[in-house]
C-alpha cells in the first residue's frame, strides 16, 4: 500500500514538471523587424521597457532577430494590426497621412512620439498601423477655389457624404480649397500632391538623404511656369527631361547630420510666384574621421618653406583640360588653375 501511495505522489510530482502551461504570447499590434533592428532599439522606439517587450514575446530569442520577424508590441491600447514602416515623401503632412491611412492624428502622434506636425521631415521613417482588409486609399484629390464637395464627389464617381467620412471633415460644407482629400474611387485628373497649384508633382530621391549622396529632385509643373529652388543652402539647377524638370544636387559629405530645408519656387506666366518648403533629414554617411596632432616645430616657415620649394620643383602647372578647376595644395595653400 505504501509503495502504491509513493508511486502515486511520484507521478503527480513528475506531471507538475512535464505539463507546465506554456506562456501565451500577448495580443497587440505586430511590428515587422527591419534590417538593423535590435530588441533594445524596438523597445526604445515604442517607449516600452525591454523586459515588457521580452515578456510579450516569450518565443523569441532576445539575442537574435531576423528581418521580417513579427514581434508583439505591448502597451499600445487601441492600436491593432500590423505596424508598417513608411518613409515620409515630399508634400506629406500629418493630416494627409492620417486621412490616407485612416489612423487618427492622436494615434499617429502616440506611435511616433510626435510633438509637432512639423516633425514630419522628408526621409523620416514613420510607424503606421494597417488592418487586415483595410481599403488602400491611393487617389488624392483637392478642391479648387469655388468648387464644392458635391462637384468634387461627382468627378470621383462618389458622393459628398463618403468623402466627408473618409477624410474626417466636419461636413459637406467643410472642404477647403487646396486641401488634400482622399477618395475610394479613381480620378481622371492628376493626383493632388500637397504642393501649390502650379506644381503637378514633385519628388526627391533616394530617401533618406545621406551625407555624400546625390539627390534627384524631379518636378512637373503646369504649362508656362519656370522653376528654381535650393537644397540646404545650394541652388538647384533644373533641366528638362520630357515632361519633368530634374535637378541633381550633391550633399556635402561633411555636412552635419540634421534637418535642412528643400525649397521649390515656381514663377507663373503673369510673374506671380508660388513656393513650397519642407525640411529634409540628412543622415550620417558613417565617414571615418581622425584628428592628427601636428608638432608646432613643423609649422616653422624655415622648415615648411624648403618643403614648398621642393614640391614646386617637381610640379608643372599645365592645363590638361578645357574646363575650370581650382586646386589648393594642402601645404602650399596656393591656387593652381
Amino acid at each position: 500500500m505504501c509503495r502504491r501511495v509513493s508511486l502515486f505522489f511520484l507521478f503527480i510530482l513528475i506531471s507538475a514538471f512535464i505539463f507546465q502551461p506554456v506562456s501565451a504570447q500577448e495580443s497587440g499590434p505586430i511590428y515587422i523587424v527591419q534590417a538593423g533592428d535590435t530588441l533594445s532599439l524596438i523597445a526604445s522606439r515604442f517607449n516600452v521597457t525591454l523586459n515588457d517587450l521580452i515578456a510579450a514575446n516569450p518565443s523569441i530569442d532576445p539575442n537574435f532577430l531576423s528581418q521580417d520577424q513579427q514581434i508583439v508590441i505591448p502597451g499600445l491600447e487601441g492600436v491593432t494590426g500590423i505596424l508598417e514602416t513608411e518613409i515620409i515623401s515630399l508634400g506629406d503632412t500629418l493630416r494627409s497621412l492620417s486621412r490616407r491611412t485612416q489612423v487618427s492624428d492622436i494615434q499617429m502622434k502616440k506611435l511616433n512620439r510626435l510633438i509637432s506636425p512639423t516633425e514630419l521631415y522628408v526621409g523620416v521613417s514613420l510607424i503606421v498601423p494597417t488592418r487586415e482588409g483595410q481599403t488602400a486609399l491611393t487617389t488624392r484629390i483637392t478642391p479648387a477655389a469655388g468648387e464644392s464637395l458635391f462637384e468634387l464627389a461627382i468627378k470621383q464617381n462618389s458622393d459628398p457624404w463618403t468623402l466627408t467620412s473618409v477624410n474626417k471633415i466636419g461636413g459637406t460644407w467643410d472642404a477647403i480649397p487646396g486641401d488634400i482629400l482622399y477618395s475610394l474611387g479613381t480620378s481622371n485628373e492628376g493626383s493632388a500632391t500637397g504642393l501649390p497649384s502650379a506644381f503637378v508633382s514633385a519628388s526627391v530621391e533616394p530617401l533618406p538623404t545621406v551625407q555624400g549622396s546625390t539627390e534627384i529632385i524631379r518636378v512637373q509643373l503646369q504649362e508656362s511656369t519656370s522653376l528654381s529652388g535650393t537644397l540646404v543652402d545650394k541652388p538647384l539647377h533644373f533641366f528638362q527631361v520630357n515632361a519633368d524638370q530634374i535637378a541633381l544636387q550633391g550633399v556635402y559629405a561633411l555636412l552635419e547630420p540634421g534637418v535642412y530645408p528643400l525649397r521649390l519656387e515656381a514663377t507663373l506666366a503673369d510673374g506671380s510666384k508660388q513656393s513650397f518648403e519642407q525640411m529634409v533629414v540628412v543622415k550620417s554617411g558613417d565617414y571615418y574621421s581622425e584628428e592628427l596632432s601636428v608638432p608646432p616645430e613643423t609649422l616653422d616657415p624655415a622648415v615648411s618653406e624648403r618643403e614648398n620649394e621642393q614640391i614646386l620643383s617637381i610640379i608643372t602647372p599645365q592645363r590638361l583640360h578645357n574646363f575650370g578647376m581650382v586646386y589648393f595644395h594642402p601645404l602650399l595653400c596656393t591656387q593652381i588653375n
